[in-house]
């Protein structure tokens, strides 16, 4: 079932998002500690979503949303000049593939970028 996980579109999607998250909180001027504890996630959830390795649920995403007034598109997208609206496109096939648990994340992607 975790075979997905070695997907180079998926790994590359997840690493945007680190990235971004990790510049939304400096952005933020918050360390991890605060920003964690502001959001409502543990520290080490933080830091692994940071690091690329966490699989944050769509709640954190949200929270991360609210707390920073910002879009999804700064999450999904934000500041990778090279990730397009036809990446975003690819990403959402390939969550679609693999299980039902990207069901969601898939859902509330498309719904965001095909406005």
């Amino acid at each position: 079932m975790k075979k997905h996980l070695n997907d180079p579109g998926l790994q590359h999607f997840m690493n945007t998002v680190a990235k971004n998250v990790h510049l939304i909180r400096k952005r933020s001027y918050l360390s991890v500690r605060n920003f964690a504890n502001e959001i409502g996630i543990g520290n080490s959830t933080l830091l692994d979503l940071e690091g690329g390795v966490g699989n944050p649920t769509l709640k954190t995403i949200y929270q991360i949303m609210e707390y920073c007034k910002i879009s999804p598109k700064e999450i999904f997208v934000g500041y990778d000049a090279e990730t397009s609206f036809s990446t975003i496109s690819s990403l959402v096939e390939t969550l679609r593939k693999h299980a039902l648990e990207c069901s969601a994340m898939a859902d509330f992607l498309e719904e965001s970028f095909s406005k």
